[in-house]
């Protein structure tokens, strides 16, 4: 059953939700606690999760083991019911007017290393272009993760609040009434709960015994950011898919680099400019495709894997910590981001008294079951995405078109309460 009333306000509607709620001093968080609840990673999910206690007058503290936040532009996407829970946390408009509405995909077709001159010159012309007209309450936001988790931190500070970088959580001991911590430095917090958002190899994840069931397989993706010359960034996503392998090239909006992603090469040669031209020539067989600079690079494993438990005592786990699939359907942040919103009320309920204990049971509940519908989206794209018919151009223009404006359609969303407990 759908929920009948959204966690936050719609997209495009004022953020009104968007104020630090006028609550009293939480029931015992002053008895023997440093704290309300601790947060172990500072991506988007775990942003998310602290700006919407924040609001919700519950105290919380953030830390990331790195030094600094990522420069790279990772997690792309941003569907309308996660900008649905931003505005929500009053971000919603800053994120607009940060990246840009995606309505155009241009795909290419590679030729075979042995092809035809007339197959090279069909090269450089699209075989289809897909028009994207989404409603304003159906449009999908592109922008790059690290200006998302920006905007995400401008706003906990904002509250109040900040992400102690360059600090790590090594471990924890649930006593029952509450959570030792212990930070990397030696020092040890006592908390109500403890979050762990901290990615896939998620040490919270891993200290709370939780298994994390799935596959990985062999093969990589390299991400990369980078000064591109050949394609126009005005239109759109330029996909190149072929024989050899698959190229996405997409546009950083206000930008002058590119997000560019491609299968990774066999072995351990060094990142550089040279692997991604390399990569790049190769994989789309243009030489007119000319990468001029490296911001940024990434090599991305394949994997499909899902925890068996979201939680374990007082220690919860959401985002990648929960769940990782390759990023085909642009899910991954997405689900972070309402495992986020779905485990924020839900916290303050508890903490506030206003519900027991038992609120919080309803997060894995509700949780997992999105998380592996997800992740058999994920594989069947991924699969789809990596190998082509072996059909005439003309069918294979109508047969991949079609199937990618269905794709385009059914991408819009990422489940999000399927019970329909939603609450604010």
């Amino acid at each position: 059953m759908r929920s009948r009333s959204p966690v936050h306000p719609p997209a495009g509607r004022a953020e009104r939700a968007a104020t630090t709620f006028d609550t009293p001093m939480l029931t015992g968080t002053l008895v023997g606690m440093d704290t309300d609840v601790i947060i172990a990673g500072a991506g988007p999910t775990g942003l998310t999760l602290a700006i919407d206690l924040r609001q919700r007058g519950v105290r919380c503290r953030v830390f990331d083991k790195a030094a600094a936040a990522s420069p790279g532009t990772r997690g792309f996407t941003l569907k309308p019911s996660t900008l649905e829970v931003l505005a929500g946390l009053g971000v919603a408009d800053r994120i607009r007017a940060a990246g840009t509405v995606e309505r155009r995909l241009l795909f290419f077709l590679t030729p075979a290393e042995h092809a035809t001159a007339r197959q090279r010159r069909r090269a450089g012309t699209p075989l289809f272009e897909l028009e994207l007209r989404p409603t304003p309450d159906r449009e999908s936001v592109g922008i790059p993760q690290f200006r998302t988790e920006a905007i995400l931190r401008e706003r906990l500070a904002e509250l109040g609040g900040e992400v102690e970088f360059g600090r790590a959580v090594t471990g924890f001991a649930d006593r029952g009434d509450a959570v030792e911590v212990t930070i990397d430095d030696g020092s040890t917090l006592r908390s109500h709960y403890l979050v762990g958002t901290d990615g896939g190899r998620s040490t919270i994840r891993t200290a709370a015994g939780i298994g994390f069931v799935g596959r990985t397989h062999t093969e990589s993706a390299l991400i990369t950011d980078v000064r591109l010359e050949g394609l126009d960034p005005t239109s759109g996503v330029h996909m190149f898919m072929g024989p050899r392998g698959m190229v996405v090239c997409r546009p950083i909006p206000h930008d002058d680099h590119w997000q560019v992603v491609t299968g990774a090469p066999p072995g351990d040669e060094a990142l550089s400019a040279e692997l991604v031209q390399r990569r790049c020539t190769e994989l789309t067989q243009r030489d007119d495709l000319r990468v001029r600079a490296v911001r940024w690079t990434s090599i991305w494993r394949y994997n499909l894997r899902v925890a068996d438990a979201y939680r374990k005592g007082r220690v919860f786990i959401a985002g990648d910590a929960a769940h990782v699939h390759p990023p085909t359907g642009g899910h991954g942040m997405n689900t972070g981001i309402q495992d986020a919103s779905n485990l924020g009320w839900r916290l303050g309920r508890a903490l506030d008294g206003t519900s027991g204990e038992d609120v919080l049971y309803g997060y894995e509940r509700e949780r997992l079951p999105v998380a592996r519908a997800i992740l058999a989206d994920s594989a069947e794209q991924f699969k789809g995405m990596t190998s082509l018919p072996r059909l005439p151009r003309f069918v294979l223009r109508r047969v991949l078109k079609a199937g990618f404006a269905k794709r385009q359609l059914s991408n819009q969303e990422t489940p999000r309460h399927p019970a329909g407990t939603a609450r604010t």
